[in-house]
């Protein structure tokens, strides 16, 4: 193993991360990923695939005012997410039960940026489901499934850097039918469609065409 001050190079005693992400539509595990401790939250969350973000031509731009709600702790990444993190500890904060005597949330204590938060100073608690948005809607759950140090003698891990985050599971994306048609594939996805009541419209490229590009 490389010697611990080679910046290119995990060192031993490194806690390693396992995380699992489903899917958005049938909540099935789809990818398992190992990052490392001193990884940011957003270096994880940017190696996400997310069927739907694909079909809407955002795979590379998908993790773009994205947030995690982690424990009592919002993770953001770009303004709108943070704008959009107020709103809802504002609407909270203004419904919540006074019968309850419930503390307003503090937002200052509850905003984070994904970019400067580490996986090792996440507060989490192993096998718990948490909730990661993006594309203005479209939910995953993601969960910390388990903790391991890299020793000396690990020969079954990568210990470059650069092969973090690692995908150690892929499952089997399945196609989806286009909810006009019902017979073609989808192609095309319509986020928050009112067409569907605010939810998302799977769709193949003549369907959508008739739908959406009416004069």
């Amino acid at each position: 193993m490389m010697g611990a001050n080679n910046s290119d190079f995990i060192a031993a005693g490194e806690s390693l991360v396992h995380v699992n992400l489903y899917d958005s539509i049938n909540g099935e595990k789809v990818f398992e990923y190992v990052c490392y401790g001193e990884q940011t939250l957003l270096d994880l969350i940017s190696k996400f695939y997310c069927l739907i973000a694909r079909l809407d031509n955002k795979e590379h731009a998908h993790h773009f005012n994205s947030y995690c709600l982690i424990e009592e702790n919002f993770y953001y990444n770009g303004n709108a997410a943070k704008k959009k993190i107020e709103e809802i500890i504002s609407f909270s904060n203004q419904n919540m039960d006074e019968e309850h005597d419930l503390e307003p949330l503090e937002k200052n204590n509850l905003i984070f940026e994904m970019s400067k938060t580490k996986i090792k100073n996440l507060r989490i608690v192993f096998g718990r489901p948490y909730l990661f948005r993006h594309l203005e809607g479209c939910d995953h759950i993601i969960l910390f499934k388990d903790l391991r140090i890299l020793t000396e003698n690990q020969i079954n891990d990568p210990i470059k850097k650069d092969k973090y985050p690692l995908v150690v599971f892929e499952g089997r994306l399945r196609k989806r039918k286009c909810d006009g048609c019902r017979t073609k594939y989808a192609e095309l996805v319509s986020l928050n469609d009112s067409l569907k009541g605010g939810k998302h419209l799977y769709l193949c490229e003549q369907c959508h065409s008739n739908l959406h590009n009416q004069e």
